[in-house]
C-alpha cells in the first residue's frame, strides 16, 4: 500500500472471492469524504451465494466476537479481504503496521480508528473459495496477533 500510487488504493484477497468490480460500490463513499471503505459479508445487502462450512462459520463468528471485545474497530467484518482507502490514509496507516500475517486487517482498522479516520462498511458480493482453509494453529495465531494489537494500543506503541 505504501508503494501504490493514486488517490484510492485497494487490497483484496488472492483467492478473488470478491471481484474487483465491487469497487464501484465504494466510490460514492469516498466522494462523501470517507477515508477507509471496508467490504462486508455480514451486513444487510451483502450477497454470499456460497456459504462456508459450519465449522468455518463458527470459527469466524468466534473470531469476530473476540475482535469486538478486545479491539473494537467499529466494523462488523474485519476479515473480509476487500478494502480500500485514500492514498493519504494509506500513507498515514501503513508505516505504523507491525502485523503482517493473520490479523493485519484488525491492526490496519485499529490504526485508522486511532487516527480518527472516517470508516465505512459496504455490503459486497463474496463467493467462498472451498479450497481456502484456516487451521487451528492459524486461529491461535490470529488470537495472539489481536492481543498484540490491543497491547500496542494500550502501551501507545502506535
Amino acid at each position: 500500500m505504501l508503494e501504490a500510487v493514486g488517490d484510492i488504493r485497494v487490497f483484496m484477497d488472492a483467492d478473488n472471492s470478491t471481484k474487483i468490480d465491487e469497487i464501484a460500490k465504494f466510490l460514492p463513499f469516498f466522494e462523501k469524504g470517507f477515508d477507509v471503505v471496508v467490504g462486508s459479508r455480514r451486513i444487510k445487502g451483502a450477497h454470499v451465494p456460497k456459504e462456508q462450512g459450519g465449522l468455518r462459520e463458527f470459527l469466524g463468528w468466534a473470531f469476530r466476537t473476540v475482535v469486538h471485545i478486545i479491539v473494537p474497530v467499529g466494523v462488523t467484518d474485519t476479515q473480509c479481504g476487500f478494502k480500500a482507502m485514500t492514498g493519504s490514509s494509506a500513507q498515514q496507516i501503513f508505516p505504523k503496521q507491525t502485523i503482517f500475517r493473520w490479523a493485519f486487517d484488525v491492526e490496519i482498522l485499529a490504526l485508522a480508528r486511532r487516527a480518527k479516520l472516517k470508516i465505512a462498511e459496504v455490503p459486497i458480493t463474496w463467493v467462498n473459495d472451498s479450497a481456502s482453509h484456516v487451521k487451528l494453529s492459524g486461529m491461535i495465531n490470529m488470537l495472539l496477533e489481536v492481543l498484540t494489537v490491543r497491547w500496542n494500543l494500550l502501551t501507545r506503541k502506535y
